[in-house]
């Protein structure tokens, strides 16, 4: 089963096979040259799509479920395929996936669907449909959580997430360390040098687990006066040229933390009340 992703990418899939009707396309200059995608679009013509659903261990059903299908470009026919042999199972190098669901249940009536409880194969295959992705292309968004991952992969996405480079980050993996205060600093401080190089998006979502403490952002940002809940503490700075502002939201309890990056017309509407107050964006408390 080496080739079988387990782990769906809208942008990435989109690309590969030209389409853009399920899919929302206006990021897709952004990931390759047209060249490159009309290319892709080319070679994908009237080849198989593959699609498989993944559905999650319940309190009734202790095993994953796993549903494979294919069919070809030119119909929408679908040609079940059973997994005999779920960890020896593949598809082949050359074929298209059209689309990877993870799901809370697949309707037992379907009689080909593959049950595993290996959940380690699954962990495998995520990582390296990932690191298989990131080789080719750009990718925007990067969404997980588990209980673990290999330290080869964790490497990995220390570097993503030191270089800040996609639009949206959230790691929640248990057996991984938190970041420190560094990294944090690292992306305000060059925020705060050239807001507009600090990605090609010029915004940032990154929630990861951290290992510092809230007090750590008190020298780089103004905590703002009110909580979401109980244990959770938030903190904001605008930017000197006012054209975009930082916002962190600390989870004491979970020990994480939500670092947010928005230019000015993306504004939360909870900021705008503090958008007027001088010391949002100078104060001499501030360390840089």
């Amino acid at each position: 089963m080496d080739r079988v992703p387990l782990i769906f990418i809208a942008d990435v899939v989109a690309l590969l096979h030209g389409c853009s009707q399920s899919f929302d396309g206006k990021g897709l200059p952004e990931l390759a040259s047209p060249s490159w995608a009309n290319e892709a679009t080319r070679t994908a013509e009237r080849k198989w799509l593959y699609s498989i659903d993944i559905a999650y261990p319940t309190p009734y059903q202790p095993d994953y479920q796993v549903l494979l299908f294919r069919q070809k470009t030119t119909d929408m026919v679908h040609e079940y395929i059973r997994i005999d042999d779920f960890d020896t199972f593949d598809v082949g190098k050359d074929v298209f996936w059209w689309c990877v669901w993870l799901k809370e249940y697949i309707p037992p009536t379907n009689d080909h669907i593959t049950r595993t409880s290996n959940i380690e194969s699954l962990t495998r295959e995520a990582e390296e449909f990932i690191v298989d992705t990131m080789k080719l292309q750009k990718i925007s968004e990067l969404h997980l959580e588990g209980p673990r991952v290999s330290k080869e992969f964790e490497n990995l996405l220390h570097k993503v997430v030191v270089g800040a480079e996609m639009l949206n980050i959230h790691i929640n993996i248990d057996s991984m360390e938190g970041y420190d205060f560094g990294v944090f600093k690292s992306i305000l401080g060059r925020w705060m040098k050239k807001p507009v190089d600090l990605n090609c998006y010029g915004q940032l979502y990154l929630s990861v687990p951290v290992s510092f403490s809230r007090t750590m952002l008190e020298p780089y940002m103004k905590e703002l006066p009110s909580q979401i809940a109980v244990g959770n503490f938030r903190y904001c700075r605008g930017h000197p040229s006012k054209t975009s502002v930082a916002l962190a939201s600390f989870d004491a309890g979970r020990r994480s933390c939500l670092l947010m990056i928005y230019r000015n017309l993306g504004l939360p509407g909870e900021i705008h009340c503090f958008w007027g107050k001088k010391d949002l964006f100078e104060s001499p408390e501030y360390t840089f």
